[in-house]
């Protein structure tokens, strides 16, 4: 169970770090501006470097978790993060979500509960 409740966190840090590069971005980038300014300016916003830290971090506890479990069981259970950033998307991002992409969504969530039943 705490190898579990691991694996939920490692996919929470890593959800959460994409989403604080994906606001970084919006909110750095110009494109008026020189590219090498939009670069720096992007690697110095605190957001980007928050996100930054978070996937380090999260790229961490996923060394520490691949020395106690089997990849073949934790890897699937990481698939969540692409449902849960489907999910922020929409609804912190405001991201359109098509049918498609929401059906895909619901396969991963039915792959990643057979694959917890084994």
């Amino acid at each position: 169970m705490r190898c579990f409740m691991g694996i939920l966190v490692c996919v929470f840090l890593a959800v959460s770090s994409q989403l604080l590069l994906k606001i970084g971005v919006i909110n750095s980038w110009s494109k008026d501006s020189f590219l090498l300014y939009n670069y720096i300016k992007l690697l110095l916003n605190p957001v980007v470097l928050l996100g930054g830290f978070l996937y380090l971090g999260s790229s961490i506890l996923w060394v520490l978790i691949l020395q106690r479990r089997n990849l073949s069981y934790v890897y699937p259970i990481v698939s969540l993060g692409y449902v849960l950033v489907v999910i922020a998307s929409c609804f912190i991002l405001g991201e359109n979500i098509s049918l498609l992409r929401w059906t895909g969504v619901g396969i991963i969530c039915i792959g990643v509960s057979l694959d917890a039943q084994s």
